[in-house]
């Protein structure tokens, strides 16, 4: 889906956002957006023209290049006018004023319309939903100045005669390499492209949008293709869960199978949380002097094992692409490794109670902290939906999960009471029950219609759509650390 506009989201990003980044005393963030504001890219598909952008009389993008992909900008919400001129010239080429809104996702493309192969202005509305586990979204966007085309997937034809200024996709494609090649249409194969075969190296979890840009018709052709990449995570399976012992020992359930555990090893420090990788195939644990310990196919980034802390490690949470995670302890200090951004942390703010969980959103662009009387802290784009600081509470809060899609979170308490905010639906909790351990953790489903509850013995409790499968009482070690699925 498309709309013209200005490209007023281009300006909001090149002139608000890295003065943001300065203030902050940080760098951007990739794709990542503060709560509240929008993420916008800028695609510059016009050959031959270094455009200056302006924004409010004020040169924010000298010489910007045919060819060039902006990086993805958080940008606040608010209505600025644009002037897009020849670079190092005072001759304008587009100019107009818009209004961008908080939370949207958008790649603004400077490109020729066909066939006048006129300079205009389209602005693309992008993916934010996760995929199925061990999926990328991919896309396709004609902003070239040529006729409609087909695009293959090696030999398969997957989209046909998609025209200027038009967007095809998201489609759901496994993780690893697609070769794509563009045709002019109508074709019947592949052989003759206009464009690749282009290899695409898809990692899960992410969004790439392919656009033509350019002209078929110049002579020579202008005519080529830049990849635009990001990350809105994977929904995790809701076939299955781990419970993690402090020891390190782990159960397994369901169709989350155990790829090893730490029940045989001396550990410096107990374990104090586990987390899965959205498709089940491995898993993390962490130990409260931030050692991490990786099974399956999750992967070692990095750990806080030799690093002295002021408290300690308390949870660890993960990007939704499996190469990054973070570790939160007992003051809210966050250390991040792999792809994981760090966002902000309570380290060094007088906190009313301890940091006892951590929870991301899906495109791995923030995180929430939550305390044990039930205060949340939202760090990059997770935004605060409410908690239950200033609240009464029977039990202490002990635990955070967030929604698939990052819009909702659940507390859960020692008794096993669950509080849900944002879109994050309540299906039952064990408050007010007897329960022969306090509860120590949740784990919400893929569906977001259901979540898991551990005690401390190793009992399970469920909710909604989440199915039990069997409990850890009496398997473990050591007494139950945490719950992931």
């Amino acid at each position: 889906m498309h709309k013209r506009l200005s490209l007023v989201a281009a300006v909001t990003a090149l002139v608000v956002a890295p003065a943001l980044a300065l203030l902050s005393g940080s760098g951007t963030s990739g794709a990542a957006s503060t709560a509240g504001n929008a993420t916008v890219t800028v695609v510059h598909g016009i050959p031959g023209v270094p455009v200056d952008v302006y924004v409010n009389g004020t040169d924010v993008l000298p010489n910007f290049t045919f060819g060039t992909v902006s990086p993805a900008l958080s940008v606040p919400p608010g209505t600025y006018a644009l002037a897009v001129k020849a670079a190092g010239t005072s001759n304008t080429l587009l100019s107009a004023s818009a209004t961008v809104t908080a939370g949207e996702n958008a790649t603004v493309v400077a490109n020729l319309d066909f066939p006048a192969g006129a300079p205009t202005l389209n602005v693309f509305a992008n993916p934010t939903t996760p995929t199925a586990a061990g999926n990328a979204w991919v896309l396709v966007r004609h902003t070239a100045q040529a006729p409609g085309v087909d695009v293959y997937a090696g030999s398969t034809k997957v989209i046909t005669n998609l025209t200027n200024p038009n967007s095809a996709g998201p489609l759901a494609v496994p993780a690893g390499t697609l070769p794509v090649s563009v045709a002019v249409h109508p074709s019947t194969s592949a052989s003759t492209p206009v464009l690749g075969p282009i290899n695409l190296p898809l990692t899960a979890g992410h969004v790439y949008i392919a656009y033509a840009i350019g002209s078929a018709t110049a002579t020579p052709s202008t005519l080529t293709a830049v990849v635009q990449d990001y990350t809105v995570g994977q929904v995790k399976s809701s076939n299955g869960y781990r419970v993690a012992s402090s020891t390190g020992k782990v159960a397994c359930f369901g169709s989350q199978a155990c790829a090893g555990d730490l029940s045989s090893t001396h550990l410096n420090a107990p374990v104090v949380g586990t987390i899965s990788t959205p498709d089940g195939s491995g898993y993390w644990l962490a130990a409260a002097d931030g050692g991490v310990f990786n099974f399956g196919t999750a992967g070692f980034f990095g750990s806080a094992g030799s690093l002295h802390l002021n408290k300690p490690i308390v949870g660890i949470a993960a990007t939704g692409d499996e190469k990054g995670y973070w570790l939160v302890a007992a003051d809210g200090g966050v250390f991040s490794y792999g792809d994981a951004v760090f966002q902000g942390s309570t380290g060094g703010t007088h906190l009313n109670a301890p940091v006892v969980g951590i929870a991301s959103t899906p495109d791995g662009g923030g995180y929430w902290l939550v305390a044990a009387d039930g205060g949340v802290f939202a760090f990059g784009d997770a935004a605060f939906h409410g908690s239950t600081g200033g609240t009464h509470l029977n039990a202490p809060v002990v635990g955070t999960a967030a929604t698939s899609d990052g819009a909702g979170y659940w507390l859960v308490a020692a008794d096993g009471g669950v509080f849900a905010f944002g879109d994050a639906a309540f299906h039952g909790s064990t408050g007010g029950t007897h329960l022969n351990a306090p509860v120590v953790g949740l784990t919400a489903t893929g569906s977001n219609g259901g979540y898991l509850l551990a005690a401390a013995d190793g009992g399970v409790f469920a909710f909604g759509d989440a199915a039990f499968q069997g409990s850890a009482a009496g398997t473990l070690n050591n007494q139950a650390v945490g719950i992931s699925s």
